[in-house]
């Protein structure tokens, strides 16, 4: 039985110790917990019969009690992941780490250097790699048939509700405090890309900014938070929070009705706590007067070397919240879509083919379930394939693209080579 410790009981921490159970109940248990808040700690702890004298509700006693499990989930706020990862090591866990691992490439060198001293597993949780869909895209690219890759064209539509929720009113809103929106959203396309290009990255530059959600866009007679604007100005903004998190029909923004978890804070919640919620949090406010800087919009162009290069657009303005890729190859060209788990490959003098990678939607879910999978078995000492896991090598690798473009597009689009 494989023993896991599990710290940052969030949404992603709550999910990873639910597929735990769900998929591997005869060969994992949760057996320690650690999380400041004292309602959030209790529930997953009784919930997931974890013995009250593991339950932490800071760090500190935490990893004062030495290792408690054989690994560890670390799944805390993206400043924390160094610091985390460092005590864990200390403490000889093997460590699934949350993504970004830190926007200090010595950091993350430091995290892999220790580990391998003491012979542990760092896993970083890039969990796109292990969905279906682009595990499909990897294979197609690589199968030999269409020559080697040209360019490509990858776009993450983040949706304007999403990055509402996340990079104006939530957790990501202030790139100084946290990670630039591009570390955290797009170090996933950054590890696809190289996953796809391999690590022949030459040079980067990037453009970027925040253009839109600032005061002076809010409507005339906005209020500080949604709940108190008024009617003729909530029906007319794409913004409203009650109907963002309530009110909406359930197959519209189905992404954000059910995180009340995140915007309560509360695992086990109902109708009236979100609109305390909304009223009292981060998740009510009007979207043009909060304290964000995070950009809402940045393009990075990569060279690959060998007359190959990567062109990244990232942006909020779509009602799309999936990603889209062109991939130009010398033979065909492939139109990677996301939302229908589909791949168009046009070959050049015949027919079009369409390819579908077996599962529709659910992209980081199927990639969540499988990592879960994958880390157990490789805990458990069962043999795992290479692409099955994203161990903290590959990581630094794109990790620096992502940093190296930020610093680009802080120095006005300055190309900057590796």
């Amino acid at each position: 039985m494989i023993t896991i410790a599990v710290i940052g009981l969030g949404n992603r921490g709550s999910g990873y110790m639910r597929w735990t159970r769900l998929l591997n109940n005869r060969n994992a248990k949760i057996t320690a917990l650690c999380d400041s808040d004292e309602y959030r700690l209790n529930t997953y702890g009784d919930k997931y019969r974890v013995d009250k004298n593991n339950r932490y509700l800071n760090e500190e006693d935490f990893f004062k009690a030495g290792r408690l499990a054989d690994a560890i989930y670390i799944c805390t706020m993206d400043n924390d992941h160094y610091r985390h990862a460092i005590a864990a090591i200390e403490c000889g866990y093997h460590i699934m780490l949350e993504k970004p691992v830190s926007t200090d490439i010595s950091e993350c060198e430091e995290i892999r250097d220790r580990a391998k001293e003491k012979g542990l597993h760092v896993v970083v949780c890039h969990v796109m790699r292990y969905s279906p869909f682009f595990k499909k895209m990897n294979q197609l690219v690589k199968s030999g048939k269409y020559g080697k890759i040209v360019s490509i064209e990858h776009t993450e539509n983040i949706g304007y509700f999403h990055f509402a929720h996340s990079y104006v009113r939530g957790n990501w809103r202030d790139s100084e405090k946290t990670t630039p929106m591009l570390m955290a959203k797009c170090c996933h396309d950054f590890d696809l890309i190289h996953w796809l290009m391999g690590d022949g990255c030459r040079s980067v530059s990037s453009y970027g900014s925040l253009s839109y959600f600032k005061n002076e866009n809010a409507p005339k007679d906005s209020g500080k938070i949604c709940l108190d604007c008024p009617k003729q100005v909530r029906e007319k903004c794409p913004y409203d929070a009650e109907k963002l998190y309530i009110t909406a029909p359930i197959w519209r923004f189905t992404f954000l009705k059910f995180l009340g978890n995140v915007i309560t804070g509360k695992p086990i919640y109902n109708r009236q706590d979100k609109y305390d919620s909304l009223r009292n949090g981060l998740f009510g406010r009007c979207v043009y007067k909060c304290d964000n800087n995070a950009c809402d919009h940045q393009v990075v162009t990569m060279d690959y070397g060998d007359d190959r290069y990567v062109n990244l657009n990232v942006t909020a303005f779509s009602r799309l919240n999936y990603r889209r890729t062109s991939i130009h190859m010398e033979k065909a060209d492939i139109l990677c879509d996301e939302s229908k788990g589909r791949f168009i490959i046009n070959r050049f003098g015949k027919c079009k083919k369409t390819v579908y990678a077996g599962v529709i939607h659910f992209v980081h879910i199927s990639g969540d379930i499988a990592i879960v999978k994958n880390f157990i078995k490789l805990l458990s000492g069962k043999p795992i394939k290479t692409d099955d896991l994203t161990f903290i090598d590959t990581t630094i690798v794109s990790h620096r693209n992502v940093m190296l473009a930020e610093q680009s597009r802080k120095e006005g689009g300055k190309l900057i080579y590796l």
